[in-house]
Protein backbone atom coordinates (compact mmCIF):
# COMPACT_ATOMS: atom_id res chain seq x y z
CA UNK A 1 0.00 0.00 0.00
CA UNK A 2 2.85 2.39 0.89
CA UNK A 3 4.56 1.67 -2.42
CA UNK A 4 1.30 2.27 -4.27
CA UNK A 5 0.84 5.62 -2.45
CA UNK A 6 4.39 6.67 -3.30
CA UNK A 7 3.85 5.78 -6.93
CA UNK A 8 0.59 7.74 -6.99
CA UNK A 9 2.26 10.78 -5.45
CA UNK A 10 5.08 10.59 -7.95
CA UNK A 11 2.65 10.37 -10.85
CA UNK A 12 0.72 13.36 -9.50
CA UNK A 13 3.88 15.42 -9.24
CA UNK A 14 4.84 14.40 -12.78
CA UNK A 15 1.41 15.32 -14.12
CA UNK A 16 1.46 18.74 -12.47
CA UNK A 17 5.00 19.38 -13.65
CA UNK A 18 4.07 18.38 -17.17
CA UNK A 19 1.10 20.77 -17.14
CA UNK A 20 3.06 23.73 -15.83
CA UNK A 21 6.09 22.95 -17.96
CA UNK A 22 4.31 23.21 -21.29
CA UNK A 23 4.44 26.42 -23.34
CA UNK A 24 1.37 28.58 -22.95
CA UNK A 25 -0.42 29.15 -26.25
CA UNK A 26 0.11 32.75 -27.24
CA UNK A 27 -2.91 34.90 -27.99
CA UNK A 28 -3.34 35.94 -31.61
CA UNK A 29 -0.83 38.55 -32.69
CA UNK A 30 -1.94 42.10 -33.22
CA UNK A 31 -3.27 42.65 -36.73
CA UNK A 32 -0.48 43.02 -39.25
CA UNK A 33 0.28 46.70 -39.78
CA UNK A 34 2.51 47.29 -42.79
CA UNK A 35 4.83 50.19 -41.88
CA UNK A 36 3.97 53.56 -43.34
CA UNK A 37 7.56 54.77 -43.09
CA UNK A 38 11.04 53.48 -43.86
CA UNK A 39 12.85 51.17 -41.48
CA UNK A 40 15.16 53.29 -39.30
CA UNK A 41 16.83 50.95 -36.79
CA UNK A 42 17.05 47.19 -36.24
CA UNK A 43 18.04 45.96 -32.77
CA UNK A 44 19.04 42.31 -32.34
CA UNK A 45 18.82 40.79 -28.84
CA UNK A 46 20.68 37.55 -28.16
CA UNK A 47 21.86 36.07 -24.88
CA UNK A 48 23.60 33.10 -23.27
CA UNK A 49 25.60 32.29 -26.41
CA UNK A 50 28.82 31.62 -24.50
CA UNK A 51 29.48 28.03 -25.63
CA UNK A 52 28.92 27.99 -29.40
CA UNK A 53 29.58 24.78 -31.28
CA UNK A 54 33.14 24.38 -32.49
CA UNK A 55 32.09 23.95 -36.14
CA UNK A 56 29.91 27.07 -36.08
CA UNK A 57 26.65 27.53 -34.22
CA UNK A 58 23.58 27.80 -36.45
CA UNK A 59 22.02 30.55 -34.33
CA UNK A 60 25.07 32.81 -34.64
CA UNK A 61 25.37 32.02 -38.35
CA UNK A 62 21.79 33.13 -38.91
CA UNK A 63 22.31 36.23 -36.77
CA UNK A 64 25.35 37.20 -38.88
CA UNK A 65 23.41 36.73 -42.12
CA UNK A 66 20.40 38.68 -40.86
CA UNK A 67 22.49 41.61 -39.64
CA UNK A 68 24.40 41.72 -42.91
CA UNK A 69 21.16 41.83 -44.92
CA UNK A 70 19.47 44.47 -42.74
CA UNK A 71 18.53 47.61 -44.63
CA UNK A 72 18.76 50.04 -41.72
CA UNK A 73 21.12 51.06 -38.95
CA UNK A 74 21.78 47.94 -36.86
CA UNK A 75 22.73 47.20 -33.27
CA UNK A 76 23.44 43.81 -31.68
CA UNK A 77 23.21 43.33 -27.92
CA UNK A 78 24.64 40.19 -26.32
CA UNK A 79 22.69 39.85 -23.07
CA UNK A 80 25.33 38.17 -20.93
CA UNK A 81 26.88 34.78 -20.23
CA UNK A 82 29.21 35.46 -23.12
CA UNK A 83 31.73 32.84 -21.96
CA UNK A 84 30.64 29.60 -20.29
CA UNK A 85 31.21 28.28 -17.71
CA UNK A 86 33.47 30.63 -15.75
CA UNK A 87 34.19 33.71 -17.80
CA UNK A 88 37.56 34.75 -19.20
CA UNK A 89 40.52 33.05 -17.45
CA UNK A 90 44.00 34.60 -17.28
CA UNK A 91 46.13 34.57 -20.43
CA UNK A 92 48.29 31.47 -20.66
CA UNK A 93 46.08 29.24 -18.53
CA UNK A 94 44.72 25.94 -19.84
CA UNK A 95 41.21 27.19 -20.54
CA UNK A 96 42.11 30.54 -22.09
CA UNK A 97 42.22 29.49 -25.75
CA UNK A 98 38.75 27.92 -25.67
CA UNK A 99 37.27 30.86 -23.75
CA UNK A 100 38.75 33.24 -26.31
CA UNK A 101 37.29 31.18 -29.17
CA UNK A 102 33.82 31.25 -27.62
CA UNK A 103 33.92 35.02 -27.30
CA UNK A 104 35.33 35.71 -30.76
CA UNK A 105 32.68 33.57 -32.49
CA UNK A 106 30.12 36.04 -31.13
CA UNK A 107 32.26 39.01 -32.10
CA UNK A 108 32.53 37.73 -35.68
CA UNK A 109 28.77 37.13 -35.90
CA UNK A 110 28.11 40.80 -35.14
CA UNK A 111 30.88 42.53 -37.08
CA UNK A 112 28.50 43.81 -39.76
CA UNK A 113 26.44 45.72 -37.16
CA UNK A 114 26.81 49.46 -36.72
CA UNK A 115 26.87 49.05 -32.93
CA UNK A 116 27.66 45.99 -30.78
CA UNK A 117 27.03 45.81 -27.03
CA UNK A 118 28.17 43.02 -24.69
CA UNK A 119 26.40 42.85 -21.30
CA UNK A 120 28.12 40.87 -18.49
CA UNK A 121 26.24 37.87 -17.08
CA UNK A 122 26.68 35.80 -13.94
CA UNK A 123 28.92 33.28 -15.73
CA UNK A 124 31.11 36.13 -16.95
CA UNK A 125 31.70 36.98 -13.27
CA UNK A 126 32.89 33.33 -12.80
CA UNK A 127 30.43 32.75 -9.90
CA UNK A 128 33.01 31.82 -7.27
CA UNK A 129 31.45 34.31 -4.87
CA UNK A 130 34.71 36.12 -4.18
CA UNK A 131 36.05 39.60 -4.98
CA UNK A 132 38.32 37.94 -7.58
CA UNK A 133 35.34 37.40 -9.87
CA UNK A 134 35.67 41.06 -10.87
CA UNK A 135 38.99 40.24 -12.54
CA UNK A 136 37.32 37.88 -15.04
CA UNK A 137 34.95 40.65 -16.14
CA UNK A 138 37.88 43.00 -16.64
CA UNK A 139 39.77 40.37 -18.66
CA UNK A 140 36.79 39.89 -20.97
CA UNK A 141 36.51 43.63 -21.46
CA UNK A 142 40.22 43.87 -22.28
CA UNK A 143 39.94 41.12 -24.89
CA UNK A 144 36.88 42.75 -26.47
CA UNK A 145 38.72 46.06 -26.71
CA UNK A 146 41.38 44.41 -28.87
CA UNK A 147 38.55 43.74 -31.35
CA UNK A 148 37.19 47.27 -31.09
CA UNK A 149 34.34 46.42 -28.71
CA UNK A 150 33.80 46.61 -24.94
CA UNK A 151 31.55 45.49 -22.12
CA UNK A 152 28.61 47.72 -21.22
CA UNK A 153 28.45 48.90 -18.53
CA UNK A 154 32.18 49.41 -18.13
CA UNK A 155 33.80 46.24 -16.80
CA UNK A 156 32.94 45.62 -13.16
CA UNK A 157 30.70 48.70 -12.88
CA UNK A 158 26.94 48.52 -12.33
CA UNK A 159 25.89 51.19 -14.79
CA UNK A 160 23.58 52.44 -16.01
CA UNK A 161 25.22 53.26 -19.31
CA UNK A 162 23.14 55.18 -21.84
CA UNK A 163 23.58 54.24 -25.51
CA UNK A 164 21.50 56.17 -28.04
CA UNK A 165 20.98 54.27 -31.30
CA UNK A 166 19.91 56.32 -34.30
CA UNK A 167 17.22 58.94 -33.79
CA UNK A 168 14.56 56.75 -32.20
CA UNK A 169 16.09 54.35 -29.65
CA UNK A 170 17.86 54.56 -26.30
CA UNK A 171 19.52 51.56 -24.66
CA UNK A 172 20.08 51.65 -20.89
CA UNK A 173 22.65 48.99 -19.94
CA UNK A 174 22.74 47.59 -16.39
CA UNK A 175 25.04 44.93 -14.91
CA UNK A 176 22.56 43.07 -12.72
CA UNK A 177 25.21 40.60 -11.51
CA UNK A 178 26.85 43.55 -9.75
CA UNK A 179 23.72 43.69 -7.59
CA UNK A 180 23.62 39.97 -6.85
CA UNK A 181 27.30 39.17 -6.49
CA UNK A 182 27.71 40.42 -2.93
CA UNK A 183 31.19 41.92 -3.22
CA UNK A 184 32.00 45.48 -4.38
CA UNK A 185 34.63 46.00 -7.07
CA UNK A 186 38.11 47.10 -5.94
CA UNK A 187 38.37 50.67 -4.74
CA UNK A 188 40.41 51.69 -7.77
CA UNK A 189 37.62 50.74 -10.18
CA UNK A 190 36.59 53.89 -12.04
CA UNK A 191 32.82 53.50 -11.81
CA UNK A 192 30.58 56.53 -12.10
CA UNK A 193 28.02 54.94 -9.77
CA UNK A 194 29.24 52.93 -6.80
CA UNK A 195 26.19 52.42 -4.58
CA UNK A 196 22.72 51.01 -5.18
CA UNK A 197 21.11 54.42 -4.63
CA UNK A 198 23.44 56.04 -7.16
CA UNK A 199 22.63 53.32 -9.70
CA UNK A 200 18.90 53.76 -9.17
CA UNK A 201 19.17 57.53 -9.55
CA UNK A 202 21.04 56.96 -12.80
CA UNK A 203 18.39 54.53 -14.08
CA UNK A 204 15.59 56.96 -13.27
CA UNK A 205 17.37 59.75 -15.12
CA UNK A 206 18.19 57.54 -18.12
CA UNK A 207 14.62 56.39 -18.77
CA UNK A 208 13.43 59.98 -18.98
CA UNK A 209 14.34 59.93 -22.64
CA UNK A 210 13.26 62.55 -25.17
CA UNK A 211 9.77 61.91 -26.49
CA UNK A 212 11.06 60.65 -29.83
CA UNK A 213 13.16 57.83 -28.29
CA UNK A 214 11.98 54.36 -27.30
CA UNK A 215 13.82 53.17 -24.17
CA UNK A 216 15.05 49.60 -23.92
CA UNK A 217 16.62 48.36 -20.68
CA UNK A 218 19.31 45.74 -21.47
CA UNK A 219 20.53 43.50 -18.65
CA UNK A 220 21.29 39.84 -17.98
CA UNK A 221 18.73 38.90 -15.31
CA UNK A 222 15.03 39.17 -16.21
CA UNK A 223 12.60 40.48 -13.56
CA UNK A 224 9.97 37.97 -14.72
CA UNK A 225 10.20 34.97 -17.03
CA UNK A 226 8.82 31.54 -17.88
CA UNK A 227 11.89 29.43 -17.10
CA UNK A 228 13.72 27.68 -14.28
CA UNK A 229 14.90 30.91 -12.67
CA UNK A 230 11.23 31.75 -12.12
CA UNK A 231 10.57 28.32 -10.60
CA UNK A 232 9.21 26.43 -13.62
CA UNK A 233 10.28 22.79 -14.02
CA UNK A 234 8.79 19.97 -16.08
CA UNK A 235 8.26 16.29 -15.30
CA UNK A 236 11.77 15.36 -16.43
CA UNK A 237 13.25 17.73 -13.83
CA UNK A 238 11.19 16.03 -11.12
CA UNK A 239 11.82 12.45 -12.23
CA UNK A 240 15.45 12.78 -13.43
CA UNK A 241 16.97 15.55 -11.27
CA UNK A 242 20.57 14.37 -11.78
CA UNK A 243 20.40 15.68 -15.35
CA UNK A 244 21.02 19.08 -13.77
CA UNK A 245 24.51 17.78 -12.97
CA UNK A 246 25.09 15.93 -16.26
CA UNK A 247 22.65 15.74 -19.18
CA UNK A 248 23.26 11.98 -19.61
CA UNK A 249 22.33 11.03 -16.02
CA UNK A 250 18.86 9.56 -16.72
CA UNK A 251 18.51 8.09 -13.22
CA UNK A 252 14.84 8.06 -12.10
CA UNK A 253 14.28 9.38 -8.58
CA UNK A 254 10.48 9.66 -8.22
CA UNK A 255 9.36 11.75 -5.26
CA UNK A 256 12.91 12.43 -4.07
CA UNK A 257 13.71 14.15 -7.34
CA UNK A 258 11.11 16.83 -6.65
CA UNK A 259 13.15 18.20 -3.75
CA UNK A 260 15.50 20.18 -6.01
CA UNK A 261 12.77 22.03 -7.96
CA UNK A 262 10.97 22.80 -4.70
CA UNK A 263 14.19 24.10 -3.11
CA UNK A 264 14.73 26.41 -6.06
CA UNK A 265 11.40 28.06 -5.22
CA UNK A 266 12.63 28.83 -1.69
CA UNK A 267 15.42 31.10 -2.95
CA UNK A 268 18.28 28.62 -3.13
CA UNK A 269 20.47 30.93 -5.22
CA UNK A 270 20.57 34.67 -5.95
CA UNK A 271 20.32 33.74 -9.64
CA UNK A 272 16.65 32.81 -9.08
CA UNK A 273 13.80 35.30 -8.83
CA UNK A 274 12.68 33.87 -5.48
CA UNK A 275 15.94 34.78 -3.72
CA UNK A 276 15.67 37.84 -1.41
CA UNK A 277 18.57 39.65 -3.12
CA UNK A 278 16.98 39.15 -6.52
CA UNK A 279 13.55 40.23 -5.30
CA UNK A 280 15.04 43.34 -3.69
CA UNK A 281 16.83 44.28 -6.94
CA UNK A 282 13.65 43.89 -9.00
CA UNK A 283 11.55 45.87 -6.51
CA UNK A 284 14.10 48.69 -6.45
CA UNK A 285 14.22 48.88 -10.25
CA UNK A 286 10.43 48.71 -10.51
CA UNK A 287 10.05 51.73 -8.24
CA UNK A 288 12.31 53.81 -10.50
CA UNK A 289 10.98 52.56 -13.84
CA UNK A 290 7.25 52.81 -13.16
CA UNK A 291 6.96 56.64 -13.38
CA UNK A 292 8.53 56.54 -16.87
CA UNK A 293 7.96 52.98 -18.17
CA UNK A 294 10.48 51.91 -20.80
CA UNK A 295 9.12 50.25 -23.91
CA UNK A 296 11.06 47.05 -23.26
CA UNK A 297 13.09 45.34 -20.57
CA UNK A 298 15.38 42.90 -22.43
CA UNK A 299 17.38 40.16 -20.69
CA UNK A 300 18.80 36.67 -21.10
CA UNK A 301 19.62 34.21 -18.28
CA UNK A 302 16.75 31.84 -19.10
CA UNK A 303 17.77 29.51 -21.93
CA UNK A 304 14.67 30.17 -23.98
CA UNK A 305 12.71 32.92 -25.72
CA UNK A 306 9.93 34.57 -23.67
CA UNK A 307 7.84 37.62 -24.43
CA UNK A 308 5.65 39.02 -21.63
CA UNK A 309 3.70 42.10 -20.63
CA UNK A 310 5.74 44.16 -18.19
CA UNK A 311 3.36 46.32 -16.17
CA UNK A 312 4.17 44.38 -13.00
CA UNK A 313 7.82 45.45 -13.15
CA UNK A 314 7.44 48.98 -14.46
CA UNK A 315 7.95 48.36 -18.21
CA UNK A 316 5.52 47.92 -21.07
CA UNK A 317 7.01 44.59 -22.17
CA UNK A 318 9.69 42.10 -21.11
CA UNK A 319 11.76 40.21 -23.68
CA UNK A 320 13.81 37.24 -22.47
CA UNK A 321 16.22 36.21 -25.22
CA UNK A 322 18.58 33.64 -23.71
CA UNK A 323 18.49 30.96 -26.41
CA UNK A 324 21.50 32.23 -28.33
CA UNK A 325 23.09 28.85 -28.98
CA UNK A 326 22.16 25.22 -29.40
CA UNK A 327 22.23 22.74 -26.52
CA UNK A 328 19.94 24.49 -24.03
CA UNK A 329 16.63 23.29 -25.39
CA UNK A 330 15.75 20.92 -22.54
CA UNK A 331 14.76 23.54 -19.94
CA UNK A 332 11.07 23.77 -19.05
CA UNK A 333 8.76 26.59 -20.07
CA UNK A 334 6.04 27.64 -17.63
CA UNK A 335 2.87 29.74 -17.77
CA UNK A 336 3.36 32.96 -15.81
CA UNK A 337 0.76 35.68 -15.84
CA UNK A 338 1.30 38.05 -18.73
CA UNK A 339 3.06 35.51 -20.95
CA UNK A 340 2.50 36.30 -24.63
CA UNK A 341 4.89 33.84 -26.24
CA UNK A 342 7.45 31.25 -25.16
CA UNK A 343 9.61 28.63 -26.84
CA UNK A 344 12.69 26.56 -26.06
CA UNK A 345 13.84 26.60 -29.69
CA UNK A 346 17.19 28.40 -30.11
CA UNK A 347 17.11 31.85 -31.64
CA UNK A 348 17.09 35.56 -30.91
CA UNK A 349 14.81 38.60 -31.04
CA UNK A 350 14.64 41.53 -33.42
CA UNK A 351 13.19 44.96 -32.67
CA UNK A 352 12.56 47.15 -35.73
CA UNK A 353 11.91 50.87 -35.31
CA UNK A 354 10.42 52.74 -38.26
CA UNK A 355 10.87 56.41 -39.05
CA UNK A 356 7.29 57.21 -37.99
CA UNK A 357 7.93 55.79 -34.50
CA UNK A 358 6.19 52.44 -34.89
CA UNK A 359 7.97 49.43 -33.40
CA UNK A 360 7.81 45.75 -34.32
CA UNK A 361 9.21 42.86 -32.26
CA UNK A 362 9.93 39.53 -33.89
CA UNK A 363 11.02 36.28 -32.22
CA UNK A 364 13.36 34.54 -34.65
CA UNK A 365 13.80 30.79 -34.09
CA UNK A 366 16.45 28.63 -35.75
CA UNK A 367 15.25 25.01 -35.62
CA UNK A 368 17.58 22.14 -36.48
CA UNK A 369 18.19 21.77 -40.20
CA UNK A 370 16.25 24.88 -41.22
CA UNK A 371 16.85 28.54 -41.80
CA UNK A 372 15.76 30.96 -39.11
CA UNK A 373 12.21 32.22 -39.29
CA UNK A 374 9.89 34.54 -37.35
CA UNK A 375 7.91 32.49 -34.83
CA UNK A 376 6.09 35.45 -33.30
CA UNK A 377 5.49 39.07 -34.24
CA UNK A 378 3.98 41.92 -32.25
CA UNK A 379 3.60 45.61 -33.02
CA UNK A 380 4.58 47.35 -29.79
CA UNK A 381 3.55 50.85 -30.84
Amino acid sequence: MAARSSLGAALLVMALALWYGQPRPAPPDAPSRPPTAALATSLFLIGDAGAPEADGDRVLRHLAATVTEASAETAVVYLGDNIYPDGMPPVGTRRYAEAERRLLVQVDAARAADRVVFIPGNHDWTQTGTPGDWDAVVRQDQRLRVEGFALSPRAGCPGPEVIDIGAHMRLVAIDTEWWLHGFPPPRDATCRHRTADEVLDGVEAAVRAPANRHVVIVAHHPPISAGQHAGYFDWQDHLFPLREVASWLWVPLPGLGSMYPLLRRTGLTPQDQYHPANRHMVAALRARLAPHPPLLYAAGHEHQLNFLTGESIGARYVAVSGAGMTGHEREATGRPEGLLFATRTPGFMRVDVFADGTVRLQVITVPTGTLGRPAHETWLR
